[in-house]
């Protein structure tokens, strides 16, 4: 069992297409640990009795060796770039510069979501016309029939303990749903990114003319990991 932390650094491995992130341990030394790491959006919403809109943002990892997924960060927005009053007071602070915090500190930049086009085109135009958003995403649709089904999946890893989080809104959102009541922002966003990696679900790469699995690549740190997983 890791100790999930915030990672000191991150190193993608486009040709296994996993992040190789690093954590320190009890002792203060930096382990490298294998995710497939990626994002989840669920765009403003109606809330409150749709009297107010917010939306809600994850960033998911997935141990390639247990399969187990960590909700690593998590965030509420109702804009992407900063929203200043006649005052220069900041109103609203937008989800730009947490895109950029998700890329630089997880290499995650693809996104999934699942919402009407209309919704998605006009947040997306929003993303990609922001100049504070310094790494642009790929946007995935997660597509299934029902929300039930859907939802589903994540009483199924949290009933399996194969899901993990940090105190908060995820947290809060998971103990508190009500099913006569609306899918909250936190709990769609959630439901999106696990719905998304079970669709395009990781696998371990392997030579076309062999089969056999993809060696790491060759350096100390790489050979580690392939001990660990076999």
């Amino acid at each position: 069992m890791i100790n999930i932390d915030i990672p000191t650094k991150a190193q993608p491995l486009p040709g296994r297409n996993s992040v190789i992130l690093y954590m320190a341990d009890d002792a203060g030394n930096e382990e490298p640990h294998e995710f497939h790491v990626r994002g989840a959006i669920a765009w403003p919403m109606p809330v409150d009795d749709a009297r107010h809109v917010r939306g809600y943002a994850v960033v998911l990892g997935q141990d390639v060796l247990t399969g187990g997924v960590h909700v690593f960060e998590e965030r509420d927005f109702v804009c992407i770039d900063h929203i200043i009053d006649s005052q220069m007071k900041l109103r609203h602070e937008g989800l730009a510069q947490w895109i950029n915090m998700a890329g630089n500190v997880y290499c995650c930049r693809t996104f999934y979501y699942h919402q009407p086009d209309t919704t998605h085109d006009r947040w997306r135009h929003q993303v990609r016309g922001s100049k504070l958003v310094t790494s642009q995403p790929e946007f995935i649709e997660v597509l299934w029939r029902e929300d039930a089904q859907a939802l589903n999946l994540v009483w199924e890893r949290s009933t399996r303990q194969s899901l993990t989080y940090w105190g908060g809104p995820i947290a809060d959102a998971l103990t508190t749903h009500n099913p006569k009541h609306a899918i909250t922002p936190e709990l769609w966003a959630l439901m999106v990114g696990l719905n998304g990696m079970d669709l395009y679900a990781w696998r371990k790469p392997t030579d076309p003319i062999s089969g056999r699995p993809r060696p790491f690549p060759r350096n100390p740190l790489m050979r580690r990991l392939q001990n660990l997983s076999g």
